[in-house]
C-alpha cells in the first residue's frame, strides 16, 4: 500500500467517525475500506448520510456496520 493510499483511507475513516462518533470501531472501518474498497464504503457512508439527515436510524454506526458487513459477506 502506498503513502497516499494510507491517507486517503485515513481520510476516509475521518469523514465516517464525523457521521458515526464510533472511535472503538476504528479498525473495523478500516478493514471494510481494505476488503471492499473506498468506493464501495463511500457508497454505504452516502446511505448512512442520508438516512440520518431523513431520521429514519436511530444509530448511524450502527447501521454503516450493518451495511458493511453485509457487503463483506457477499
Amino acid at each position: 500500500m502506498l503513502a497516499n493510499d494510507d491517507t486517503a483511507v485515513q481520510d476516509l475513516i475521518e469523514r465516517i467517525l464525523e457521521v458515526t462518533q464510533s472511535p472503538e470501531s476504528t479498525a473495523f472501518y478500516g478493514k471494510a475500506i481494505i476488503l471492499l474498497g473506498s468506493d464501495t464504503v463511500e457508497l454505504e457512508l452516502a446511505e448512512v448520510r442520508y438516512r440520518a439527515r431523513m431520521n429514519q436510524i436511530d444509530s448511524a454506526a450502527r447501521y454503516l456496520t450493518t451495511l458493511l458487513k453485509k457487503r463483506m459477506d457477499e
